[in-house]
């Protein structure tokens, strides 16, 4: 089995942060963050992926797993996990995001029996170790049986990369940038 890691596609400017369409804070993605996100689709469907996508809950990483399960004829499962770290209490306290039934009236490709405890975000300012032990935990409630990807943010992917022990070429992780596991060769 296959796991593959990704951040979502290049975020619109701060002026979209308060657009009464998005949560505060859950910005869309650009035309440029569409185009890497399709580039990303292009290259997952060469490889033959049909996998499901598990994705944070957070619009962009929504956004971002749509085009990927549009052009891979996936499924995408929210998870909670994956989401953005929560970098002060003020934006823990001011953050809403979106129930499943909206998720699910926005996004086509979300799996139809996908369930996601609301909220879904941290109500606190998060560290590095809160964000690590989230996917720890989360991964360990896991069996997938086929090939899988991961749709997060700097942060979630990054540490997600760090917990399956995933060498790293640099200490970034851009905008629908890949990383792979293979669990075969372990």
């Amino acid at each position: 089995m296959k796991i593959y890691i990704t951040r979502h596609g290049q975020v619109a400017p701060v002026e979209f942060y308060d657009n009464v369409q998005f949560p505060s804070g859950d910005p869309p993605l650009t035309n440029i963050g569409r185009k890497q996100a399709q580039y990303l689709a292009n290259y997952m469907k060469s490889i033959d992926f049909k996998g499901e996508i598990y994705s944070s809950p957070y619009a962009r990483a929504l956004e971002t797993s749509e085009i990927i399960a549009e052009t891979t004829n996936s499924k995408i499962i929210p998870w909670a996990p994956m989401r953005e770290i929560m970098k002060t209490d003020e934006a823990a306290e001011s953050f809403n995001g979106l129930t499943i039934e909206e998720i699910k009236h926005r996004y086509t490709h979300i799996s139809k029996d996908t369930f996601l405890v609301y909220p879904w975000w941290s109500h606190a300012k998060e560290s590095r170790e809160d964000v690590f032990n989230r996917i720890n935990i989360g991964f360990k409630e896991l069996t997938p049986q086929s090939d899988v990807m991961f749709v997060g943010h700097g942060a979630s992917a990054m540490l997600m990369i760090e917990y399956l022990n995933i060498p790293q070429r640099h200490g970034d992780m851009y905008n629908c940038c890949l990383s792979m596991y293979n669990t075969e060769n372990k």
